[in-house]
């Protein structure tokens, strides 16, 4: 079991030392239950966006959650209706295109830490804290915004992190059975913090946002992408 009695914030998740974590060990965190393997590879990929200054809603708002002592849910919902709201840009991740989103989702939508400071400006000016400048050169930091694709992260799919957490919650995360009722469960329930970007059930298919379009998920899906993953 975790050593935490109620979820971490991401932001402290992201500097936690997991030298001394068992590979059993369950981690609680803001948003969810993970690993320490899957935690470290989040480690990686947060430090990666973040030294450009790009967070996910969900990374964006766990930094204004800690250094401002705000809710972390109530930022969330207010970063998330921005974006629908068009009052804040929003990209896709590795893209550099504005967004044009039906629906946005707080782990798969990204923010310009510029962005976020302008919409507090605009929108929360009484919350002081802001965002630092990335860690980069001005000419790195246009560079990278004009690109029209850049590596931020490894992202093979926008349904790796919901399989990976219905994987933490499976009876047995190797059997494609048990991680589907996972996902049943995940894409059944109201509260979107702990949907991700599954919309809901269809019959035999869970429905999903792939950027800006509506797409299908089978069990067959999870069961093929489960041995490709075994064959790596």
């Amino acid at each position: 079991m975790s050593n935490f009695s109620s979820p971490i914030n991401l932001v402290d998740a992201a500097y936690l030392d997991l030298t001394n974590y068992s590979d059993d060990h369950q981690i609680w965190i803001t948003g969810g239950q993970t690993t320490p393997d899957n935690l470290r590879k989040l480690q990686k990929e947060m430090f990666e966006r973040w030294n450009q200054g790009r967070f996910s809603i969900e990374e964006a708002s766990a930094h204004i959650s800690k250094y401002a002592n705000e809710d972390f849910y109530l930022i969330q919902n207010k970063l998330v209706n921005a974006v629908k709201n068009k009052t804040l840009n929003s990209y896709a991740p590795t893209q550099s295109i504005i967004r044009e989103a039906k629906d946005v989702c707080e782990n798969y939508d990204e923010l310009y830490w510029d962005d976020i400071n302008k919409w507090l400006n605009d929108y929360e000016k009484r919350i002081s804290w802001r965002f630092d400048k990335p860690n980069l050169d001005s000419n790195e930091i246009q560079e990278m915004r004009s690109s029209s694709v850049h590596t931020l992260r490894n992202r093979i799919n926008i349904l790796d992190a919901e399989i990976n957490l219905a994987k933490d919650m499976a009876l047995d995360k190797s059997d494609p059975s048990s991680v589907w009722s996972e996902l049943i469960k995940m894409a059944g329930k109201q509260d979107i913090n702990q949907k991700g970007c599954l919309i809901g059930l269809d019959e035999n298919y869970i429905k999903y946002f792939n950027g800006d379009e509506v797409k299908f998920f089978s069990k067959k899906n999870l069961s093929d992408r489960m041995a490709r993953k075994l064959t790596r």
